[in-house]
């Protein structure tokens, strides 16, 4: 069963087209408001079809078979292992179930999600949209809305097959180098959920690779220079700061060609040598700009046109935008906090890598420990349970010791030919200002490659010393993270196993379990979309409330949901747990001093606000009205005896405000107005379901103070809702 030579360079090109062609045919239907993204997927099949047969002759029946394979593992791997991750459930995935319902992000304008905040409505809106596109084709095609995830797992395997027969005629370590570079611990820590680092770091290296290729002045075949451009495409439309990498990227390339002929050029006078390399270079851009340009135009055209059109920026929101503006304030101040002793973004990436691993979910940070390149304790390898999310060493515990063998091999009086190739990397690690947390610099893991490549073939057993750190390093962090995805999956399908057609209520969304194959089959209905976490840590953050199950999975049903306005809400800390289990974001309190405190649940949350799920059990005639009982929990005052602060807290029935409660340390009541329209939006909602909402304003939250402690908490009695006129009272 033979492989045919470059066969492997139309397979990968396959895999690439794959994703690839879905996006960009449902992104021309969406300009032209035409077809649907079922009928993008099936077209592009055909397309693809066309493809395979055009080119027939050049695969074998090996080929077919390896092809075959790796599509069927791709969407095997996607469809099987739930995607927890909490951008994939806040907005990923919301975003990619509106553009299947019909939503077109072009001419609709605003992705309202009906959040209270539109911070993540603001990235479904104005981020670049080419992995949500493809996730809608699959999407809609199949039914299903996890097999969306499939990217990454497409992209590795098409940059893998690329590369492995791009560098074919050197030796075989580096050849095994470039694949080693495929084995991002990013990538591979991503591919189960609606992230983009990963498949941002995959599509990089086929950037990289491509300069690299100009900046050794190798020859370069027609299908690489296709499928590099197709790739670099891509990167414009993944993700904001791709169309900085992928500039970056293009600009390298054209100014070494405009170095090197100004250099090459014989004309005698430095005018005409800088003409000659001016024509050079402008016909290079336009060789490969001309069409990245074409392709980023359509499958780009939302954000980046429409964007201009409205009379913003290319960038917005990520440049001047307040809520992107409050993102960049926390990662400074978890800087800060993190590395005390580095003040910019080279410092704070320095310190990163030679450190201790510190994981992003970390209740309380603190300053990074630095580490000797062979120190790499099981601490440093529990974060990537989780994710590769880190705030220090988020490449793996063992990238430094990848990092200093990789720097010490490099001959120095080879440094010239790789010199190019660094400040192209340099480049692109520099102008990301959070590269020390690496989930947003994943191509920092090229850097040690890059040293490895001027090694002459005939030393290339040097090379395996390194590869066997990286693969260590790889391994360790993707069987950990990939046995923590599937123990999820795994935990979420035996808990709702015996709920099958049930309405299910996760963290961010409501799904209804099939039963069919063990599957989620999602109801687009995004109930609870705001700052919560779905996963094991979860619960020791304190941001979790509801029943819980041992793996920390945080599930509701609809008869867990308490029913309006038959069951008053009384808080006691002995019947608590039915409270619990249908609210998010109340915690039970440690014991305090006061005896009067101690029946009660004092909230204590990760943002400052607390949630209630409750199901309407008929349908409106009147208004309602809300009555809540409680007072301020105030732990300075516990302590000295002062008097109370007054604070706000702000009350919302599904997203909207309808009144700001004024409490203090006494005991208070509040009394506010449920216009009848709200309660009959709920009625007509398939859980029926209604959601109080309270936020605390006035004080620093969990998150606003990195984790760390909050001195203020509610101290919640009583909640009932109940039909305008109807005699009842709150029973405390």
């Amino acid at each position: 069963m033979k492989i045919r030579p470059q066969s492997l360079s139309y397979s990968a090109l396959f895999l690439l087209l794959y994703v690839f062609l879905p996006s960009f045919v449902l992104s021309i239907f969406l300009l032209l408001r035409i077809g649907s993204p079922e009928l993008a997927y099936w077209s592009s099949l055909f397309l693809l079809a066309g493809f395979v047969f055009y080119n027939r002759k050049k695969f074998g029946v090996g080929d077919i078979l390896l092809l075959l394979t790796s599509l069927v593992f791709c969407h095997v791997v996607a469809y099987s292992i739930f995607d927890s991750f909490y951008d994939g459930l806040a907005y990923h995935q919301p975003a990619v179930a509106r553009i299947v319902q019909g939503f077109n992000p072009i001419y609709d304008g605003y992705m309202d999600f009906g959040r209270p905040t539109d911070l993540w409505s603001n990235q479904a809106t104005y981020f670049p949209k080419a992995t949500w596109y493809f996730a809608a084709t699959v999407t809609a095609a199949w039914g299903d809305l996890q097999l969306g995830t499939v990217y990454h797992l497409l992209l590795l395997f098409a940059v893998m097959f690329f590369l492995w027969d791009a560098t074919k005629g050197e030796s075989f370590s580096k050849r095994f180098l470039w694949i080693v570079a495929c084995l991002n611990p990013i990538a591979l820590t991503q591919f189960t959920g609606y992230v983009v680092d990963g498949a941002l770091g995959t599509l990089c290296l086929v950037g990289i690779f491509y300069a690299y290729l100009f900046f050794d002045g190798r020859p370069i075949s027609r299908l690489t220079h296709f499928f590099c451009l197709i790739s670099i495409s891509l990167l414009f439309c993944v993700k904001t700061t791709g169309f900085a990498y992928g500039s970056i990227i293009l600009f390298c390339v054209v100014l070494h060609r405009f170095i090197r002929t100004c250099r090459e050029t014989r004309t005698p006078t430095f005018a005409g040598r800088l003409a000659a390399g001016i024509r050079s270079a402008f016909r290079l851009s336009l060789k490969l700009g001309l069409p990245v340009f074409l392709v980023v135009f359509i499958l780009g055209f939302a954000p980046y046109v429409t964007n201009l059109l409205n009379g913003r920026h290319i960038f917005y929101p990520l440049i001047q935008s307040e809520e992107m503006g409050a993102i960049g304030d926390t990662l400074e101040r978890r800087a800060q906090t993190i590395f005390p002793n580095a003040h910019n973004r080279y410092t704070r990436l320095l310190w990163s890598i030679i450190s201790h691993t510190q994981e992003s979910n970390a209740e309380i940070l603190t300053p990074v420990r630095l580490k000797n390149p062979f120190d790499a304790p099981f601490k440093d390898w529990e974060p990537f349970v989780v994710a590769a999310n880190t705030h220090a060493a988020g490449l793996g515990p063992l990238f430094f010791l990848f990092l200093v063998i990789s720097l010490l091999l490099l001959p120095i009086f080879y440094f010239r030919e790789i010199a190019w190739l660094l400040f192209l990397l340099l480049l692109l690690l520099f102008i990301q200002p959070y590269a020390w947390q690496m989930r947003y610099a994943p191509f920092l893991w090229i850097l040690p490659l890059a040293f490895l490549l001027p090694i002459p073939d005939q030393r290339g057993y040097l090379l395996w010393i390194p590869f066997s750190v990286a693969l260590l390093n790889t391994i360790g962090v993707f069987c950990l993270f990939t046995g923590n995805q599937w123990v999820m999956t795994q935990t979420i399908q035996q808990v709702c196993a015996p709920h099958v057609g049930e309405m299910v209520l996760l963290d961010q969304s409501v799904f209804e379990w099939d039963g069919i194959f063990d599957r989620f089959d999602l109801k687009q209905k995004y109930a609870n979309p705001e700052e919560t976490f779905f996963g094991r840590t979860a619960a020791e953050l304190g941001s979790l409330s509801k029943a819980r199950t041992a793996g920390g999975v945080n599930i509701s049903f609809a008869d867990d949901l308490l029913p309006v306005p038959e069951t008053p809400l009384i808080f006691a800390q002995e019947d608590a747990l039915p409270w619990l289990r249908m609210s998010e974001g109340l915690v039970p309190a440690e014991e305090t001093s006061s005896k009067d405190f101690s029946r009660f649940i004092v909230w204590r949350t990760y943002a400052n606000k607390v949630k209630f799920y409750m199901s309407l059990d008929r349908e409106s005639v009147n208004d309602w009205e809300v009555l809540l009982r409680g007072l301020v929990f105030d732990e300075e005052r516990e302590r000295t005896g002062k008097a109370a602060r007054k604070l706000s807290i702000e009350v919302f029935i599904n997203h909207r405000q309808i009144g700001i409660w004024e409490i203090d340390g006494e005991a208070s009541t509040g009394t506010f107005l449920i216009p009848r329209q709200l309660m009959e939006d709920s009625f007509r909602d398939e859980m029926r379901l209604v959601t109080l909402r309270l936020q605390l304003r006035g004080v620093s939250s969990l998150i606003e103070n990195d984790l760390e402690h909050s001195l203020y908490g509610l101290q919640m009695e009583g909640i009932q809702i109940r039909e305008k006129g109807v005699n009842s009272t709150i029973e405390i």
